[in-house]
């Protein structure tokens, strides 16, 4: 016996012949809002994060269109964000015995390259809504409207 799973984006595009070949046809849609909540919640279980209930709600909304895969994508850019602001930070200051990057008129502010700090010496800060927000302006949904249409 052969079981055999495929999954497309484009399921019009295949040939006809090769899909009267399949007993079974299932149609998966794009997540709903709740469902897309729900997920962008589960790829960020395991990160720090300071995320409301309101701004749940809004990341819920603002996902129509994307995919699981498209939210994976965007949780994956918004915690780098964070990460990307260690390698440019100047100055930092000393929160919790862990140097945390701060703007230079920060009270107690040291400048030091981030090369002179040991690395469990570093705090990460958490991922917030506004990176969500900025990494979804950068990660297209990766099905449009009018393919969902077909």
């Amino acid at each position: 016996k052969l079981f055999l799973l495929c999954a497309t984006n484009c399921p019009w595009e295949l040939d006809t012949a090769f899909l009267r070949r399949f007993e079974r046809r299932l149609y998966v849609p794009l997540p709903d809002s709740k469902t897309r909540t729900k997920l962008i919640k589960m790829f960020l279980k395991d990160t720090a994060h300071n995320i409301s209930d309101d701004d749940w709600e809004m990341l819920g909304r603002v996902t129509e269109g994307y995919s699981g895969s498209d939210l994976k994508c965007a949780v994956t850019d918004a915690g780098l964000i964070a990460v990307r602001e260690l390698s440019t930070a100047s100055h930092w200051s000393l929160r919790s015995a862990k140097w945390s990057p701060c703007s230079g008129d920060t009270p107690g502010a040291i400048q030091i390259p981030i090369e002179q700090l040991k690395p469990s010496q570093i705090a990460i800060r958490g991922v917030t809504s506004a990176d969500l927000t900025t990494a979804l302006s950068r990660t297209s949904p990766s099905v449009s409207p009018r393919e969902v249409e077909k």
